[in-house]
């Protein structure tokens, strides 16, 4: 702050060069480093909703996984009433899909 000439204002502090942002780190990190992609998460527009019945089965098991106790949604308490309304309504539309509804395929078991 020494150097700076009179300082009027504290936006006008953050113009002198001892106070600028840097984002260096940001932008060496790929250049010199390797990224792994297997460890990369999936953004979540590169996340598409599952296609088939065998996907809808996978995915729905790995939501009941990460509800069971010390799974990573089990606290999620803020998160349940989501997933609740969700699968009220998926089962809502499977009810009417199927010609039988829910309680022909209920039966199936």
């Amino acid at each position: 702050m020494l150097p700076a000439p009179t300082i009027t204002s504290l936006p006008y502090l953050s113009l002198e060069p001892v106070f600028r942002r840097s984002w260096g780190s940001l932008y060496d990190a790929p250049t010199h480093g390797r990224i792994d992609a297997g460890r990369v998460r999936p953004t979540r527009l590169e996340r598409r909703p599952p296609t088939t019945a065998h996907d809808w089965g996978e995915h729905l098991a790995a939501l009941t996984d990460q509800l069971h106790k010390g799974g990573t949604l089990a606290l999620r308490h803020w998160d349940h009433s989501k997933l609740y309304k969700a699968l009220a309504e998926d089962l809502r539309m499977l009810d009417q899909a199927h010609p039988g509804g829910l309680d022909e395929l209920a039966s199936r078991r």
